[in-house]
């Protein structure tokens, strides 16, 4: 059955192939050496995120070193987008924005770079590149209070 005719029927499979865990550490310097020792190390097949509170000390920047991409296909994984990313530089983070109940993507991620540098080579390298059969919309990241209300 293709992909468009089984979302139609609510027949959506496993979508989501990541999972969240938290550690309550007992001093915060502990914590924060575990942000700067682990986070995006790959465990198994998968970068795993290490943050404090949601955030990590990178993302304070996020909107100076992060890219937003659009027109991806609706079945979609980390791994794989960082996958055709990478080349462009250092990821720190990788968001695909999903369905809260299907898990099903909604066509849209950000990916944040360690630096602005590489962020805007991203931008120049992979605007209306092909990923799995699709031209992707990549721009630069803004705040929501910035971006044009239709």
């Amino acid at each position: 059955m293709p992909l468009k005719a089984k979302i139609i029927r609510q027949q959506y499979g496993e979508q989501k192939d990541n999972k969240n865990a938290y550690v309550l550490f007992t001093a915060k310097e502990d914590a924060v050496k575990a942000t700067q020792e682990l986070n995006q190390v790959v465990v198994g097949d998968k970068h795993i995120r290490v943050d404090i509170d949601g955030k990590t000390e990178a993302e304070k920047n996020d909107f100076e070193t992060s890219v937003f991409i659009g027109n991806l296909p609706w079945v979609v994984n980390e791994e794989d987008l960082r996958a055709h990313f990478e080349e462009c530089g250092k990821i720190l983070n990788v968001r695909v924005i999903r369905d809260k109940d299907t898990f099903i993507g909604k066509g849209i991620a950000y990916i944040q770079y360690s630096s602005a540098a590489e962020m805007k080579k991203a931008l120049e390298a992979k605007n209306n590149s092909l990923f799995k059969g699709r031209n992707l919309r990549v721009r630069r990241a803004t705040p929501s209070e910035r971006r044009e209300k239709k």
